[in-house]
Protein backbone atom coordinates (compact mmCIF):
# COMPACT_ATOMS: atom_id res chain seq x y z
CA UNK A 1 0.00 0.00 0.00
CA UNK A 2 1.35 2.92 -1.11
CA UNK A 3 2.37 6.08 1.66
CA UNK A 4 -0.46 8.77 2.05
CA UNK A 5 0.51 12.11 0.59
CA UNK A 6 -1.93 14.21 2.94
CA UNK A 7 -0.23 16.95 4.92
CA UNK A 8 2.66 17.36 2.28
CA UNK A 9 3.71 19.75 0.14
CA UNK A 10 4.63 19.14 -3.41
CA UNK A 11 6.01 22.14 -4.83
CA UNK A 12 3.69 24.76 -4.61
CA UNK A 13 0.86 21.53 -3.85
CA UNK A 14 -0.38 21.66 -0.12
CA UNK A 15 -2.20 18.24 0.17
CA UNK A 16 -5.14 17.99 2.25
CA UNK A 17 -6.99 15.13 1.71
CA UNK A 18 -7.76 12.03 -0.26
CA UNK A 19 -10.88 12.29 -2.41
CA UNK A 20 -10.47 9.00 -4.54
CA UNK A 21 -8.95 6.72 -6.48
CA UNK A 22 -8.27 6.37 -10.17
CA UNK A 23 -7.08 3.62 -12.63
CA UNK A 24 -3.49 5.29 -11.54
CA UNK A 25 -4.21 5.83 -8.16
CA UNK A 26 -4.81 7.80 -5.42
CA UNK A 27 -6.53 11.43 -5.69
CA UNK A 28 -6.00 14.37 -3.55
CA UNK A 29 -7.76 17.42 -2.64
CA UNK A 30 -4.42 20.10 -2.59
CA UNK A 31 -4.49 23.87 -2.27
CA UNK A 32 -2.19 25.14 -4.87
CA UNK A 33 -0.18 28.14 -3.65
CA UNK A 34 0.73 29.53 -6.19
CA UNK A 35 -2.64 30.16 -7.47
CA UNK A 36 -5.02 30.47 -4.84
CA UNK A 37 -6.86 27.39 -5.56
CA UNK A 38 -8.11 24.20 -4.82
CA UNK A 39 -7.35 21.55 -7.67
CA UNK A 40 -7.39 17.94 -7.70
CA UNK A 41 -4.32 15.91 -7.81
CA UNK A 42 -4.40 12.64 -9.20
CA UNK A 43 -1.26 10.80 -8.58
CA UNK A 44 0.57 7.33 -10.06
CA UNK A 45 1.04 4.92 -7.59
CA UNK A 46 4.62 3.13 -6.71
CA UNK A 47 3.22 -0.09 -8.19
CA UNK A 48 2.44 1.47 -11.77
CA UNK A 49 5.41 3.88 -12.04
CA UNK A 50 7.41 0.96 -11.27
CA UNK A 51 6.18 -0.92 -14.78
CA UNK A 52 7.91 -0.08 -17.80
CA UNK A 53 6.87 3.00 -20.30
CA UNK A 54 3.81 3.63 -17.98
CA UNK A 55 4.68 6.78 -16.09
CA UNK A 56 5.63 7.96 -19.95
CA UNK A 57 1.99 6.87 -20.43
CA UNK A 58 0.56 8.99 -17.98
CA UNK A 59 2.48 12.19 -18.95
CA UNK A 60 1.37 11.24 -22.71
CA UNK A 61 -2.35 11.17 -21.71
CA UNK A 62 -2.65 14.06 -19.35
CA UNK A 63 -0.94 17.04 -21.85
CA UNK A 64 -3.56 15.02 -24.28
CA UNK A 65 -6.20 15.93 -21.65
CA UNK A 66 -4.71 19.18 -21.37
CA UNK A 67 -5.69 20.28 -24.47
CA UNK A 68 -9.54 19.86 -24.32
CA UNK A 69 -11.03 22.87 -23.70
CA UNK A 70 -15.09 22.39 -22.71
CA UNK A 71 -17.02 23.59 -19.96
CA UNK A 72 -18.33 20.25 -19.45
CA UNK A 73 -15.03 18.31 -19.16
CA UNK A 74 -12.85 18.94 -16.25
CA UNK A 75 -9.63 21.30 -16.54
CA UNK A 76 -6.11 19.53 -16.76
CA UNK A 77 -3.51 22.26 -15.29
CA UNK A 78 -0.31 20.63 -15.04
CA UNK A 79 1.20 16.85 -15.38
CA UNK A 80 4.75 16.16 -13.96
CA UNK A 81 6.80 14.82 -11.38
CA UNK A 82 8.16 15.89 -8.40
CA UNK A 83 9.91 14.50 -5.37
CA UNK A 84 9.34 11.17 -7.33
CA UNK A 85 5.43 11.38 -7.22
CA UNK A 86 3.92 11.56 -10.43
CA UNK A 87 1.18 13.73 -10.84
CA UNK A 88 -1.41 15.71 -12.44
CA UNK A 89 -3.14 19.01 -11.37
CA UNK A 90 -6.89 19.63 -12.18
CA UNK A 91 -9.82 21.51 -11.76
CA UNK A 92 -11.55 20.40 -8.63
CA UNK A 93 -15.25 19.24 -8.76
CA UNK A 94 -16.77 19.94 -5.30
CA UNK A 95 -20.17 18.22 -5.99
CA UNK A 96 -20.77 14.09 -6.46
CA UNK A 97 -20.93 12.11 -9.31
CA UNK A 98 -24.24 11.76 -10.93
CA UNK A 99 -25.08 8.12 -9.10
CA UNK A 100 -24.85 9.36 -5.99
CA UNK A 101 -26.79 12.79 -6.91
CA UNK A 102 -29.61 10.86 -8.05
CA UNK A 103 -29.57 8.65 -4.86
CA UNK A 104 -29.89 10.48 -2.48
CA UNK A 105 -32.12 13.26 -4.01
CA UNK A 106 -35.69 12.30 -2.93
CA UNK A 107 -36.90 14.21 -5.97
CA UNK A 108 -35.06 14.88 -8.97
CA UNK A 109 -36.28 17.99 -10.79
CA UNK A 110 -36.86 16.86 -14.09
CA UNK A 111 -35.59 19.86 -16.06
CA UNK A 112 -32.46 20.14 -14.09
CA UNK A 113 -31.53 16.47 -15.04
CA UNK A 114 -32.67 17.14 -19.02
CA UNK A 115 -30.37 19.75 -18.63
CA UNK A 116 -27.28 17.56 -17.16
CA UNK A 117 -28.02 14.88 -19.97
CA UNK A 118 -28.01 17.60 -22.43
CA UNK A 119 -24.80 18.56 -20.87
CA UNK A 120 -23.61 15.60 -21.31
CA UNK A 121 -24.02 15.22 -24.97
CA UNK A 122 -22.45 18.29 -25.58
CA UNK A 123 -19.47 17.16 -24.54
CA UNK A 124 -19.66 14.31 -26.36
CA UNK A 125 -20.53 15.94 -29.34
CA UNK A 126 -17.51 18.21 -28.97
CA UNK A 127 -15.25 14.93 -28.61
CA UNK A 128 -16.85 13.42 -31.68
CA UNK A 129 -16.63 16.85 -33.59
CA UNK A 130 -12.75 17.23 -32.96
CA UNK A 131 -12.33 13.17 -33.09
CA UNK A 132 -10.98 13.03 -30.04
CA UNK A 133 -11.09 9.37 -29.25
CA UNK A 134 -12.28 8.96 -25.30
CA UNK A 135 -13.78 6.40 -22.17
CA UNK A 136 -16.86 4.95 -22.11
CA UNK A 137 -19.09 7.34 -20.52
CA UNK A 138 -19.44 5.48 -17.17
CA UNK A 139 -21.82 7.61 -14.07
CA UNK A 140 -18.82 7.77 -11.84
CA UNK A 141 -17.16 10.05 -14.04
CA UNK A 142 -19.87 12.52 -14.54
CA UNK A 143 -19.40 15.04 -11.45
CA UNK A 144 -21.61 17.93 -10.52
CA UNK A 145 -20.00 20.85 -9.24
CA UNK A 146 -21.83 23.13 -6.48
CA UNK A 147 -23.46 24.94 -9.06
CA UNK A 148 -25.07 21.36 -10.10
CA UNK A 149 -23.07 22.07 -13.85
CA UNK A 150 -21.77 18.84 -15.07
CA UNK A 151 -18.14 17.96 -15.57
CA UNK A 152 -17.17 14.82 -17.07
CA UNK A 153 -13.53 13.55 -15.72
CA UNK A 154 -11.81 11.01 -17.30
CA UNK A 155 -12.08 11.23 -20.67
CA UNK A 156 -9.12 10.21 -22.33
CA UNK A 157 -8.84 6.08 -23.09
Amino acid sequence: MAESLVGRALGTYQVEAEIGTSRWGTVYRASQRSMNRTVALKTVSTEIAALPGRTQHFLEEMQAAAQISHNHIVTIYEAGCIDGVNFCAMEFIDGPPLADYLRKENLVDEQHLLQVIASVARALDFLWQKQIPHQPLELKNILLDGNRTVKLINVLP
